[in-house]
């Protein structure tokens, strides 16, 4: 356990090197940074040994005192850690993690897994890494010992596959589609299956990271359902017009009739013969995808009145991995912003956030869990509101940097440290939110941090920024300066659809401050781009009419309906089905109309009025 560089080996080093410096450095720079690397060297000593002591105290089985002496070595890197001490940074949040997991495990399962996992330290750190937070553990780590057991040749080539059955299997998953249930096969059979057909997978198993490897063996379908499917759509690129294959159960959505697989018996084969509704459809094409190795998830999402599912998977381009939500779904929905099940916990995740996981692909895992590392470090001081101040034994405090002052500052600092190794750390930008909607975030921090979210991952991943920044921005005490952060945000992301939602929002906040007819203006601004993109522009046509009555132009109401109505068009897929009435353009003409006749009897009322 004590197999780290020693911090003297460093210091050494460094000594060395500095004589090499470039002749045009000043030698006071020279030094300030031999000093400052001897400094970080000297933490990373004072960390490896006191980590040597925790996993000594753990083989004793003292994992109370073990668990003590990680937070120790955690604690002083939260307190005077830097850059320069990522590696330890890593080793101790680990350290935590892991000991903190196995101390819930029973004897003796917790004494071999100890001495089993060390020895296999790429799946020890995924483990630990990878286990959501708030999640107990135990149920994942027993059966991740069972799959070590029972397939160990298997479990050493494929660790990121039993991690992530682990993960995902550590309880059983059962999932309600309308009024069929469906329930999770036993995992060690999910294990076979998918290692004795990775040469079929689409994307294979073994360079697959485990956070997309969730969305493949979260699966719900049997084993012999997912090799079913796996002889007859393997290799199959565009996963998500598998959807389509299932024919729709008209009459179920008509009227109610009861759907023919539900009495036949709910499985993938008997979906692909007897039809279902978009939930089926959206089930099928999941488990298609899962059952070739193609990471899937099924959104869920509202449109007007009505409740409807698509499916979501990644796909290659261009050598780039990329989440397609759009093909797997009928058009009256596009553009709809959907959640999806997260395969860990169960919990409804915004459909954006599957989208950056494709930043795990061909990645380093240790800049994810150098983030994580950050992240926990950020996590001390706001859960604790303090930090250790003093220096580890042996090393003044002169010569470390001041201690880190306990506020939110600071865990933003540490949270930013994380999310420029690895972008796509999703707790990390959950920290963000948290800190924003716990009042703990200063303008100036949230204008730095609009500004940031955009810089890591507005052009690459706008849906996902969007999602980031309108419940950050929205913590703006001040209507003023909302607004302009909301202004600056559009013209970064310029002609995305879902930027409906950012205008909607600008425009509440002037709908908040009595300018309705600024108001207006954004609501105009959504219909005229988006009418025919998102279901947003009906709302916004409702809430331009409101303007206009609290401007006392009721009079321009029924122009505003024809005007909105004139720009729908009729998507041509949805033509005489039952998902016409869906559509922008049969909202907006069906809008218009009733406005119309409004007007007309008013008329009428008026001609009688003044006729008598």
């Amino acid at each position: 356990m004590r197999g780290f560089i020693g911090g003297d080996a460093i210091i050494a080093l460094v000594v060395i090197c500095g004589y090499c410096a470039p002749a045009r450095m000043s030698s006071a720079m020279t030094r300030a940074q031999a000093a400052a690397t001897q400094q970080a060297a000297k933490l990373d000593t004072a960390v490896n040994d006191a980590l040597g002591d925790a996993y000594d105290e753990a083989k004793s089985g003292d994992f109370d005192q073990a668990i003590n002496e990680a937070d120790r070595a955690f604690g002083w890197l939260v307190a005077f850690g830097t850059s320069s001490n990522e590696h330890s940074f890593r080793d101790a949040a680990f350290a935590r993690r892991f000991l903190s997991h196995l101390k819930k495990l029973d004897e003796p399962t917790r004494s071999e897994l100890y001495a089993y996992l060390p020895a296999h330290d790429a799946l020890a750190r995924m483990m630990a890494f990878g286990l959501a937070d708030g999640k107990d553990g135990k149920d994942a780590y027993l059966l991740l010992d069972r799959l070590r057991r029972k397939y160990p040749a298997a479990v050493e080539k494929l660790p990121n596959l039993a991690v992530a059955i682990s993960l995902t299997h550590d309880k059983k998953i059962e999932l309600r589609l309308n009024e069929n249930k469906v329930t999770s096969t036993d995992p060690l059979a999910l294990f076979e299956f998918f290692g004795s057909n990775e040469n079929r997978m689409f994307f294979g198993i073994q360079n697959v990271p485990v956070e997309l490897l969730m969305h493949v063996v979260n699966t719900t379908a049997s084993v012999p359902e997912l090799q079913w499917a796996l002889d007859r759509y393997a290799g199959r690129q565009m996963i998500g017009t598998v959807f389509f294959d299932v024919p729709y159960d008209w009459s179920n959505f008509s009227h109610g009739t009861p759907k023919k697989v539900t009495s036949a018996g709910y499985n993938l084969p008997n979906l692909l013969r007897y039809g279902g509704v978009c939930v089926d459809q959206a089930y099928f094409a999941e488990q298609v995808g899962k059952a070739i190795g193609v990471p899937t998830a099924t959104a869920v999402g509202a449109s007007s009145e009505t409740a409807h599912a698509w499916v979501g998977f990644l796909q290659v381009i261009d050598k780039h991995g990329k989440w397609d939500f759009d093909c797997g779904r009928y058009d009256s929905y596009q553009h709809v912003r959907g959640n999806v099940r997260d395969p860990q916990t169960g919990a409804a995740l915004p459909d954006s956030c599957v989208s950056i996981l494709v930043e795990a692909i061909g990645a380093d895992p240790t800049a994810r869990q150098v983030a994580a590392a950050y992240v926990d470090a950020a996590e001390v001081i706001v859960r604790s509101g303090k930090v250790a101040t003093e220096a580890p034994k042996g090393i003044s405090a002169g010569r470390l940097p001041p201690p880190r002052k306990a506020d939110a500052s600071a865990a933003l600092e540490l949270i930013e440290m994380g999310l420029r190794r690895s972008e796509s750390y999703l707790p990390g930008w959950s920290a963000v939110g948290e800190l924003a909607q716990q009042n703990k975030m200063t303008l100036e921090q949230k204008r730095r941090w609009a500004d940031l979210v955009q810089e890591l991952c507005g052009q690459k991943y706008p849906d996902f920024a969007l999602s980031i920044l309108m419940p950050m921005v929205k913590t703006v005490d001040d209507p003023n300066v909302q607004v302009r952060i909301w202004e600056k945000a559009f013209s970064a992301f310029l002609l995305r659809p879902d930027l409906a939602d950012l205008r909607m929002c600008e425009a509440q906040l002037f709908e908040d401050k009595a300018e309705y007819s600024k108001a207006g203006e954004c609501y105009m601004d959504v219909i005229k781009r988006f009418v025919n993109v998102t279901p947003q522009a009906v709302d916004a046509v409702h809430k331009a009419e409101e303007m206009l009555n609290k401007m006392h132009q009721g009079g321009k109401v029924l122009e505003l309906y024809k005007w909105a109505a004139s720009l729908a068009i009729r998507p041509g897929q949805t033509i005489n089905s039952p998902f016409e009435n869906e559509t922008n353009w049969y909202r907006l003409n069906e809008a218009y109309k009733n406005k119309l006749a409004e007007a007309n009897q008013s008329s009428v009322r008026a001609a009688a009025g003044h006729s008598k």
